[in-house]
């Protein structure tokens, strides 16, 4: 049952019980009328209004007892859809800037730190049946693009082509085994 269809029913209860407390109006009216009316009472008739409005109180009473338990289980409905729908924004923000990071080269031991800088700024866009990791008005994909080239830089790690660091054109860096004391003082004495 969805939530609309038990505000609908919850909205015809109401209905159904405002005409049937006026009803039970209408009637207690007409037997009070009645009283003052005839010096002579009819008892039966009396007596069958007061089975009916009887009848109807009972009813209500039955009526109000099920708009309690629709109005409890409407509310349950929307707590548990409060919670699964934070639990799909956090999942699809985590992941959706996390695919993104990692794409667009941010390091992986820096992705936690990237990823909460970010979280506050993106939101979850729905778009017909697919949900998406927005950043303003741009894809969490395509911002993170530009973030990256531009703020986010300091999160890729960049491989070092030059300088001492470097490891070549295979990017394996070559094993180098120390000098032995013998070819330190040769190259010293080179100099």
């Amino acid at each position: 049952m969805t939530i609309e269809e038990l505000q609908q029913q919850v909205e015809e209860l109401k209905t159904s019980n405002e005409a049937m407390a006026n009803k039970n109006k209408e009637l207690l009216a007409e037997v009070k009328k009645e009283r003052q009316k005839a010096k002579e009472v009819d008892l039966d008739a009396f007596h069958a209004a007061i089975d009916k409005a009887d009848t109807l109180e009972a009813e209500l009473s039955k009526r109000d007892g099920t708009i309690k338990t629709l109005q409890k289980d409407f509310e349950k409905v929307t707590g548990d859809l409060t919670k699964k729908d934070a639990f799909l924004n956090k999942t699809i923000l985590t992941d959706g800037l996390g695919k993104a990071l990692l794409e667009a080269g941010v390091d992986a031991k820096f992705l936690p730190a990237a990823q909460a800088m970010l979280k506050e700024q993106a939101k979850v866009v729905q778009n017909g049946d697919d949900y998406s990791a927005m950043i303003g008005d741009v894809s969490a994909n395509d911002f993170v693009k530009s973030w990256v080239a531009d703020a986010g830089k300091i999160f890729t790690m960049v491989q070092p082509d030059t300088g001492a660091g470097a490891r070549g054109g295979s990017q394996g860096g070559g094993e180098q085994k120390p000098l032995t004391f013998k070819e330190r003082q040769k190259a010293q004495f080179e100099k």
